[in-house]
């Protein structure tokens, strides 16, 4: 199956979901992450602003944010081929971008290399294989800072995991963890 076939399958898929189903398994799937990242040391921990069809991530930064032990980093695409991470503020603050998704405005100087990640993708497979939706931003990143980054921990419903591998190309990162709201995947 091609990455595009895949991605039009767990489109369908999200939108079985009602809203209530959203919340709740968002909820717990913040808890299993949660839980997860309270193993780790005190580190730079990226995460996303969701889009309507992700995970919500809400309910993990006010976990994280109550905890207040993870230095909490949110992306901003800066051109058609970079991200960078900045602290993660009052989002009231952010400005929404072409993808609809709000974005820090600090200067690009501030910007900061995570240690761990929390990453988005459209779909998983069990042996770490990440989709995503196809522009590289994350697997350009990657590799840009293997040598910080010690941790990519995707987040996702159980429904975007597939059941057999993924296709993957050479520069596809593979994941270190996948959490769903049925289990933590270890890789």
């Amino acid at each position: 199956m091609e990455k595009k076939e895949i991605r039009a399958i767990i489109r369908q898929r999200k939108k079985q979901l009602s809203q209530e189903e959203r919340a709740s398994l968002s909820l717990e799937i913040a808890r299993r992450t949660y839980e997860l990242l309270n193993d780790e040391k005190a580190t730079k921990v990226a995460l996303f602003l969701s889009m309507p069809d992700e995970v919500d991530t809400t309910p993990l930064i006010k976990l994280l944010s109550k905890q207040g032990k993870h230095t909490l980093l949110v992306p901003r695409v800066e051109d058609e081929h970079t991200i960078r991470f900045y602290k993660l503020r009052n989002t009231t603050d952010y400005q929404v971008s072409g993808y609809g998704i709000l974005e820090p405005t600090d200067d690009v100087s501030e910007a900061l290399v995570p240690e761990v990640m929390i990453v988005p993708g459209v779909a998983f497979d069990t042996c770490g294989g990440r989709v995503g939706r196809g522009k590289g931003y994350y697997d350009r990143y990657f590799e840009l800072h293997s040598d910080v980054i010690r941790k990519k921990i995707a987040i996702a419903y159980q429904l975007q995991v597939m059941g057999e591998p993924l296709p993957m190309e050479p520069f596809d990162e593979h994941m270190d963890a996948l959490v769903t709201e049925e289990k933590v995947y270890r890789f």
